[in-house]
């Protein structure tokens, strides 16, 4: 994906310098509407909204005009790149997340159990511990519900070694309510997926993300925000 990774303009650049015809086809692995505009455009806003950001932004979209073809995940996405970037519909293909229920019927322990969750409703996520996730929002949540006696266990299963999440936990005083669970094992993940009472994901952005597909794969509910490709 462009926004996300420099791969995309250094093969365009490597292709020309050498040549090379072969197609490029390219994957957007971002639905970012306000951040996502042609150069020029970026540079306008940049320059009227005091924002030298953007500049970098229409630097990291010069891709879409540029390669052959795109896959994008959602047809809301796909009708963005059309009109954003003046791309003709026939480059774009829209192609969603799948998973493989049969991964989600297998038999695995007890997570409540093992970690001691028994008589708590837990929530979970799963995810990077970034801000664009916007865990905060989900850390006050549960505040909130704690503040009126009702008393939850948020789990958080994540790969992003170096984060300040607890710290963020103690501030509001949920530490004990908050566990984090680090490059869990397929077994653990599905487990956790099975054992947990309601699946959360409060992103501020997002493309089409499997996590969703992952909780309803184990029939658990789902609460999320209404935004981008979900």
């Amino acid at each position: 994906g462009a926004f996300w990774s420099p791969i995309p303009m250094q093969v365009i650049i490597w292709k020309k310098l050498f040549r090379i015809k072969s197609p490029l086809i390219m994957t957007t692995h971002a639905f970012i509407p306000d951040k996502q505009k042609m150069f020029l455009a970026s540079l306008w806003y940049a320059l009227t909204h005091a924002s030298p950001s953007m500049i970098l932004n229409g630097i990291k979209c010069l891709p879409y005009r540029r390669v052959d073809k795109i896959i994008c995940q959602t047809k809301l996405e796909k009708e963005f790149i059309i009109k954003e970037f003046k791309i003709k519909e026939e480059k774009i293909i829209v192609i969603s997340n799948g998973i493989d229920l049969n991964r989600f019927s297998n038999i695995t322990y007890d997570f409540k159990k093992k970690f001691d969750l028994q008589n708590k409703f837990t929530v979970l996520y799963v995810g990077q511990i970034i801000e664009l996730k916007g865990l905060i929002y989900l850390l006050k949540a549960i505040k909130i519900l704690k503040d009126q006696n009702i008393i939850c266990s948020l789990i958080i299963a994540t790969y992003t070694k170096h984060h300040k999440i607890m710290d963020d936990a103690k501030s509001i005083g949920i530490e004990k309510d908050v566990k984090v669970f680090l490059d869990l094992k397929e077994e653990d993940l599905i487990s956790a997926y099975r054992g947990c009472d309601v699946f959360v994901l409060p992103s501020l952005n997002e493309s089409f993300p499997t996590v969703l597909l992952e909780a309803m794969g184990s029939q658990k509910p789902v609460i999320t925000t209404n935004i981008g490709g979900i």
